[in-house]
Order: structure tokens, then sequence, then C-alpha cells
């Protein structure tokens, strides 16, 4: 499934502190368990540094919440699940017509 993160960062310091490890904290998850999820597209940021915008593809969710706990201390995310337009107008033509 498919995702976008949005981060605000609240402490652009010590994230970016966190950032640095985050390569070395991510391949130790992966030693323990099969970690699926993959960016699509490079972290985008603000032009201020306030926050970010990623798409990612993971088949478990336990993949975005070790993401999210990774970097709750410095900044707070939100995460949508996305579908390509088509299979979504299907599905709600689907719907609607009960």
């Amino acid at each position: 499934m498919k995702f976008v993160l949005f981060y605000e960062s609240e402490d652009l310091v010590e994230e970016q502190k966190k950032m640095k490890r985050f390569d070395e904290v991510w391949k130790n998850l992966a030693k323990e368990r099969d970690v699926t999820m993959k960016p699509i597209t490079p972290p985008f940021a603000y032009p201020d540094l306030t926050g970010a915008i990623q798409l990612v593809e993971a088949e478990n969710i336990e993949d975005i919440i070790a993401l999210v706990s990774y970097y709750y201390d410095v900044g707070r995310f939100s995460v949508q699940p996305i579908v390509e337009m088509e299979q979504a107008l299907e599905v709600f033509n689907k719907v609607s017509e009960l």
C-alpha cells in the first residue's frame, strides 16, 4: 500500500542528529524482521524547514509505526494511505450504487 507522510518539525537541531543515525537504526531493525517500507520519492522539505512530505510504499503498517516512533520526540507525523484515482473512483461508484 502507498502512503503520503506529512512531517512537522518541532526541534530541528535534534532532528538533524536523528537523521544522521536513521540509516543505522533502520538497518538494525531490518535484522530483526522483514522491513517492507520503501521510498517512492525523496523527502521534500518545506522552504522554511518546518516540515516535509514523502511518498512511501509499505506492505506492513509496522514499518510506518517504526518510522513515526523513531522521530516521535522531535516532530509529528500525519500518515495518509493513498490509491490511484481510478481505483478510488471504481470503489466510490460501486458503493454509491448500493
